[in-house]
């Protein structure tokens, strides 16, 4: 069910990471803890990052 094209995994690694980091949000909220939006954004973007060079490699495997 993973996408096939290299920017259908760029898109899906990029929504996964936000539902990564908004999962991290609400743990830490609940931990009586504050929103951090600078983490929630670098965890949005390093997982991103992630999934993107994750793709990238895939599809030169796939070659």
């Amino acid at each position: 069910m993973a996408p096939k094209g290299i920017k259908q995994q760029i898109i899906y690694g990029l929504v996964t990471g936000l539902i990564y980091a908004g999962f991290i949000a609400i743990v830490d909220y609940y931990k009586d803890k504050e929103f951090n939006l600078q983490k929630f954004i670098i965890g949005f973007i390093l997982f991103g990052i992630g999934m993107i060079i994750v793709a990238r490699i895939k599809h030169k495997k796939d070659k």
